[in-house]
C-alpha cells in the first residue's frame, strides 16, 4: 500500500488532499499541521530541520505533498526574512528528508513566479517574479526540482473553497457581502481561480500516474478579480453594488502583482485526461456547502 505524507493538512489544499486520499483503500496518507493539532493531524514545525527530517525518516512515505506556505503576498513582501525560512529554507529541509527516505516530493507553487505582462502562461514560459513571494516559490521550485525519487510542481493560483474562518476569496464574498458590506476588488489582476477540491484531485491524479515536472493546475476560466466577484454575486444573491472595481494602483498594495496573468492547462488535460473546473461551477458548490453547513 503506497504512504502519501501531506504537510500541512490543515490548510486549504491540504485537507482536500487528506479528504481525497481518506476514501480510497490503496492508498495510506498521513497529515501534519503546524502548531495545534487537527483530527488526526501531527504537528510539525518545518522550519527545524532536524524535527522534519526524523519525522519523514520515521513514517517513510512514498511520496511527500508540501502545502505548507507563507502564502500572504503582503506579509511577504513586509516580512522577507519569514517568507525566505519557510518558502525556501523549510523547502530544503524537506527536499533532503525525502531524498534520504527515497520519496517523490510534490510542490504546490504559484502563478506569481510570472511577472504578468504577457499571460497567461504555460509550463515553459519564462519566470519573472515581482514580490517577495514570487521570488521564494520560485526558489522553492528550483530546489524541488533537485529532488532524487522524482519532483512534482504545480503551479496554481486563486485558490477558494467553502472553508470558514479562512480568508480565501469566495470567503471573503460570503463574509463581507453576505452582510451588505462593501468590497474594492482589482479590476486589471487576471487569473484563473481554482477550487480547492478540483486541485486536489488534478495532484492526485498528477501523482497516480507518476508524471513529474512542472504542471499548471487552475481552473477552467481566466477571470480579473473583479469578473470573479461579479459572478460570485450572480451564484450567491449579493447586490452587485456592493463590490468597487479598482486599479491596483489604487489599492495601494505593498506587493507588486503579476496583472496580465493567468496560467494554460494543455498540458494537464492532455498528459491526464483532467478538465479543470469552471469559476462558475466551482462557486456553486461553495454555495451547496455552505447551504448544508446552515
Amino acid at each position: 500500500m503506497a504512504k502519501i505524507l501531506i504537510i500541512g493538512a490543515d490548510g486549504q489544499v491540504g485537507k482536500h488532499l487528506l479528504r481525497h486520499y481518506s476514501t480510497g483503500t490503496d492508498v495510506k496518507a498521513l497529515g501534519t499541521c503546524h502548531t495545534v493539532p487537527g483530527p488526526g493531524l501531527t504537528p510539525l514545525d518545518i522550519t527545524r530541520p532536524d524535527e522534519t527530517a526524523n519525522f519523514i525518516a520515521r513514517e517513510k512515505p512514498d511520496t511527500v505533498f508540501l502545502c505548507s506556505a507563507l502564502t500572504n503576498v503582503e506579509r511577504c513582501e513586509t516580512h522577507p526574512h519569514e517568507a525566505e525560512a519557510i518558502n525556501v529554507a523549510a523547502v530544503r529541509n524537506i527536499r533532503n528528508a525525502a531524498d534520504n527516505a527515497g520519496a517523490k516530493l510534490a510542490f504546490f507553487s504559484s502563478e506569481y513566479v510570472f511577472d504578468g505582462k504577457a499571460g497567461p502562461y504555460d509550463e515553459a514560459a519564462s519566470v519573472n517574479p515581482l514580490s517577495v513571494y514570487g521570488r521564494t516559490k520560485l526558489e522553492g521550485e528550483r530546489i524541488v526540482a533537485g529532488t532524487k525519487a522524482g519532483h512534482l510542481i504545480i503551479r496554481t493560483t486563486v485558490v477558494y473553497s467553502w472553508d470558514p474562518g479562512t480568508f480565501n476569496f469566495a470567503m471573503q464574498m460570503i463574509n463581507r457581502l453576505g452582510k451588505g458590506e462593501g468590497m474594492s476588488v482589482p479590476a486589471d489582476q487576471y487569473s484563473n481561480p481554482t477550487y480547492a477540491p478540483d486541485l486536489a484531485e488534478a495532484a492526485a491524479k498528477l501523482i497516480a500516474q507518476n508524471r513529474n515536472g512542472v504542471f499548471n493546475v487552475v481552473g477552467k476560466n481566466r477571470l480579473n478579480r473583479y469578473e470573479f466577484a461579479m459572478l460570485g454575486c450572480e451564484v450567491f444573491g449579493f447586490d452587485k453594488a456592493l463590490v468597487t472595481p479598482k486599479t491596483t494602483a489604487e489599492l495601494s498594495q505593498k506587493a507588486a502583482r503579476p496583472l496580465c496573468a493567468g496560467l494554460l492547462t494543455g498540458k494537464l488535460e492532455r498528459e491526464t485526461g483532467h478538465k479543470p473546473m469552471g469559476a462558475r461551477e466551482g462557486l456553486q458548490e461553495v454555495k451547496s456547502l455552505m447551504a448544508r453547513a446552515a
